[in-house]
């Protein structure tokens, strides 16, 4: 989903997966009708795995523990359904996504600057939890939503 939406504390991670999105476009523009070659973009949301632990911080130190939207995300087995049935389909773009994440990207299609503005809002309230929590903090968006 990040590779659609752009979300506060997220900046770099949505840039990149922003690039692949637009590299995968690109490349299926030139291979499908040329060649008959399929290309399929997975654009997941929050999936249950120990992506968030493993992820390393700026230290280069193991993170070492989950978030709160990981930890509510889709179950890997049935990620991996949606994703081989949108493979077997030929699907360009292929969604793994519910609730939230699933309305951010239908909202990015339907109604983007209403997306914006929530988007915006949610930067506010996040750098306002990081003044209180002092210069310098992280702030981990799954943690402090609600």
């Amino acid at each position: 989903v990040a590779g659609k939406v752009g979300t506060a504390l997220r900046t770099g991670y949505c840039g990149a997966k922003h690039a692949v999105v637009g590299y995968f476009e690109g490349l299926r523009a030139e291979v499908e009708e040329a060649y008959g070659i399929g290309v399929s973009i997975i654009l997941p949301g929050s999936v249950r795995t120990a992506i968030a632990t493993n992820a390393l911080e700026g230290s280069g130190t193991a993170r070492g523990r989950s978030d709160a939207n990981i930890e509510n995300g889709i179950d890997p087995k049935a990620a991996a359904q949606t994703i081989l049935q949108g493979l077997s389909e030929r699907q360009h773009d292929i969604v793994v996504a519910e609730g939230m994440e699933l309305a951010a990207l239908q909202m990015r299609v339907n109604d983007p600057e209403s997306l914006f503005r929530i988007t915006a809002k949610e930067g506010v309230r996040l750098a306002k939890v990081r003044a209180e929590q002092g210069a310098g903090a992280s702030v981990d968006p799954g943690a402090v939503n609600q």
